[in-house]
């Protein structure tokens, strides 16, 4: 969020709205820092044993996005485990997919383990192309984190110059 903020297209962005819309925006962000200060504390303390996930199976994925958003939120370590675990998730929405990639692309983790597992899940041409809002994550994680897009994603996004 900080470096949503701080990013000159946002600025430029942020400025270009009336003072009514810039409130808007304001209050939005309050409420959303709000909230991720909130699950930070949450997902943290249902978590304490956070380098081991024994029931990593009965929780559901959403529950470990969370608690890695949490824990980069914080500036913690991304435990190995988690990581396995949601790269391992069949049931692993795009979406939630996108968010963890963002999450690791603002802490400059390039070679966690979800990066290759969502290669492998955006190159495959049986899987559906995810929506134009996952999209767009996917593609500003990988640029951040320097890793190159599966071309298929990259094709969905330029399609005019593939």
């Amino acid at each position: 969020l900080r470096a949503w903020m701080e990013d000159t297209h946002t600025k430029e962005y942020l400025s270009r709205l009336t003072q009514g819309q810039q409130k808007e925006v304001q209050m939005s962000l309050a409420k959303l820092r709000y909230h991720e200060q909130e699950l930070s504390n949450t997902s943290l303390q249902k978590h304490s044993q956070i380098d081991s996930f024994p029931n990593s199976e009965s929780a559901g994925a959403s529950q470990l996005v969370a608690l890695l958003l949490a824990t980069a939120h914080r500036g913690e370590p991304i435990p190995r485990g988690l990581a396995d675990d949601l790269a391992a998730r069949k049931d692993l929405s795009e979406q939630d997919l996108a968010t963890c990639l963002w999450a690791l692309a603002e802490r400059g983790d390039g070679q966690n383990p979800l990066w290759r597992a969502a290669h492998r899940r955006l190159a495959d041409s049986l899987q559906p192309l995810p929506g134009p809002r996952a999209t767009s994550m996917f593609l500003w994680a990988f640029a951040k984190a320097h890793q190159a897009p599966p071309a298929r994603l990259t094709r969905v996004a330029y399609p005019a110059s593939c």
